[in-house]
Formats: structure tokens, sequence, C-alpha cells
């Protein structure tokens, strides 16, 4: 199962499951506590620490808690993800909070192209963006939506009270 050694290392170590290389673990590892087979190509590793890159051909399955500063992924498939947030945009529905006119936003849209506060699609693939900061702030823009929606409707009944009254 184990070809290149069990324990400390500076190369690389394979785990083989018939002819193909089932994991490969590059750089300094420093130490293997303990490996099960799982059979299937699939390996169970108690890991005291690894070097520069764990590389897993298939699935990487876990049964506790996956800890990293930073993960880089091509495809990312969750059935649950949880964003922990400090300051959710519902202070948009304070008294104090100050509205844009749709006069404004439209004159922002026409001159930049996207909407006030939100990314351009030139900096977001430059860039990236933060999923927890732009979930908020689409959030924060359906919420001035709907502040638009309800001053429009507010709008609505009152211009039809008056044909109303007029009318009679």
């Amino acid at each position: 199962i184990l070809q290149g050694g069990y324990g400390y290392s500076h190369g690389t170590i394979y785990f083989k499951s018939g002819n193909s290389d089932a994991m490969k673990i590059n750089g300094s590892l420093t130490y293997i506590q303990k490996i099960y087979d799982l059979g299937n190509t699939n390996y169970y590793l108690d890991l005291a620490s690894t070097g520069t890159s764990l590389k897993v051909a298939g699935k990487i399955q876990t049964c506790g808690k996956i800890e990293a500063e930073e993960i880089e992924v091509k495809n990312v498939c969750a059935a649950n993800v949880n964003v922990k947030m400090d300051n959710l945009a519902d202070y948009v529905f304070n008294e104090d909070y100050i509205l844009k006119s749709l006069t404004e936003v439209e004159e922002f849209i026409s001159k930049n192209k996207h909407l006030p506060e939100v990314p351009s699609a030139s900096e977001v693939k430059e860039n990236g963006m933060d999923i927890a900061e732009m979930n908020n702030l689409l959030l924060k823009k359906i919420e001035e939506l709907t502040l638009y929606v309800i001053k429009l409707e507010k709008k609505n009944k009152a211009i039809s009270e008056r044909i109303e009254e007029l009318t009679k």
C-alpha cells in the first residue's frame, strides 16, 4: 500500500492501489501517525503535520473539521454552506438610512454600467469577490428595492384615490 516509506520523509510518498496512484503527498511530510486502508482506493490518514501539499485523486472525506487559512479550488459543490456575518444589511430599514432616489440610481447606472456599491464585472474578474460580502450587498439591494416598491405602491394608491375622488 505504501511506497516511499512510513513516517518522516522529504520526498514524495505514493499510496498505491493496484497499478494506479490512489494518493500522492508532495513536499515534506513530517509524520503519519496511522494509515487505515479502507479498500477501493480509500485511505484514512491520521497526520501529525504536513508540508507543502497533499494531492488526492478523488474525494476527500473527513470525520471532522477541515481548517485552512486559504483554500484554492476550481469548483465547489456543497449541500450546505454556513457563512457567519456580523452586520447584516437590515440597517437599510432604519429611519436614518438615506435611500438614493431612483433618478440618482439611474444616473449612476448610465455612467458606470453597474449598481452603486456593487463591484463591476471587470473588478470581480480581476479581484474575485467575498461571497459573504456579496451576499450581504445583494440583500441590501433587495431591501432597497423593497423600499422603492413600497414607496411606489403608496404613491399609486394616493393617485388612484385622487382619480376616484375627481371622477365622483
